[in-house]
């Protein structure tokens, strides 16, 4: 089952088939049971950005991250313009921006 499917507790995300615990970092904090953390138990962790109401995902060296490069969106802000809450924008985005 992927961890998307888990469900967050608290700072967590908690494995909706083994009920292992994850922390923001990818590290294994919690397994049901004996309390006995596998050893490797971790999943990868990706630098994110929130930004136009959308999260932002550098899949890159998190050592280059940077905010500062998402492309601004002029008037964005503006009541003049309207915004289109359609589908996720698809396609490589994530590889291409850096986020802190």
């Amino acid at each position: 089952m992927p961890l998307s499917k888990g469900r967050r507790k608290g700072d967590t995300v908690e494995c909706g088939y083994h009920g292992l615990t994850f922390d923001c970092a990818g590290k294994c904090v919690w397994a049901p049971g004996t309390g006995r953390i596998p050893s490797n138990a971790n999943v990868h962790a990706y630098p994110v950005h929130e930004k136009y109401g959308l999260v932002w995902i550098w899949m890159g060296n998190p050592a280059i991250a940077d905010a500062s490069v998402i492309f601004e969106i002029e008037n964005y802000d503006s009541p003049d313009w309207g915004i289109d809450r359609g589908a996720a924008i698809g396609g490589s985005y994530g590889r291409r921006v850096a986020l802190v």
